[in-house]
């Protein structure tokens, strides 16, 4: 199994999976149609590659198991949401410091 680039009429570059023997993987290439187009079509496919061929070898049925994306919120993707947890951690973790350090020195 692996990653395989197409060539369209129009000059783009598309992605897809394809088994050893050269057909397509449907499945696989269902879910990236749905990023055609994007930069981050040829990422998904590798990383998809690689967790088929997991499936594969853990003999584990493609419908058994479930791809989560952030497709359906890209925003999660972005860096922002990632650091307005790590700052609320933050605050949490200095105020509980803060806290204790207050109570032992009193």
């Amino acid at each position: 199994m692996r990653v395989k680039q197409i060539e369209r009429k129009d000059g783009w570059r598309s992605w897809t999976i394809v088994w050893p023997e050269g057909t397509v993987h449907m499945e696989a290439d269902r879910f990236l149609r749905l990023h055609d187009g994007s930069g981050t079509q040829r990422t998904y496919a590798y990383l998809l590659v690689d967790h088929l061929r997991w499936l594969e070898r853990e003999c584990l049925a493609f419908a058994a198991v479930q791809i989560m994306t952030g497709y359906h919120d890209p925003a999660l993707l972005h860096s922002w949401p990632g650091l307005a947890v790590m700052a609320g951690c933050v605050a949490i973790v200095l105020t509980a410091a803060f806290l204790t350090f207050r109570k032992r020195d009193a």
